[in-house]
């Protein structure tokens, strides 16, 4: 259920903008994986699952701000952006937080270009679909 996960993101970047406390989203398997890899990395203050087509999102604050200043998407459903690992070295806004899908499960860019830094050979370094980014 892709379109869970796309009025989920444009609830985010409303709340956001708004900077309200919390936001109610449907739920789906992709809705989750991105609410824990946004958790684990400490962006929000947590998620709780309300039933079995809701979740709730709740946000974290800092000096009366939401911690999470602005977001949007990289893919759109009628665009999906997938970029080499080459392409992402060397094409991004440094200022923003993004957000890849590899083969591997979610990760951030700079958490990828870390980890391609000690690899040699240019065919083991991983692309992906960017998702997302943030700023803080």
């Amino acid at each position: 259920m892709k379109g869970a996960y796309y009025i989920m993101m444009g609830r985010i970047v409303e709340a956001i903008q708004r900077a309200r406390p919390f936001v109610i989203v449907p739920s789906s398997r992709q809705c989750i994986t991105v609410l824990r890899f946004l958790y684990k990395g400490g962006y929000i203050r947590g998620y709780e699952k309300i039933d079995e087509k809701s979740l709730r999102i709740n946000f974290k604050f800092l000096k009366g701000k939401p911690f999470i200043n602005s977001l949007g998407l990289c893919t759109t459903p009628s665009r999906i952006l997938s970029a080499s690992y080459e392409v992402l070295r060397k094409g991004t806004d440094s200022s923003c937080i993004y957000v890849i899908s590899t083969k591997e499960g979610l990760c951030y860019l700079s958490e990828l270009l870390h980890r391609h830094r000690s690899i040699k050979s240019s065919q083991q370094k991983l692309g992906g679909i960017m998702l997302f980014w943030f700023r803080v």
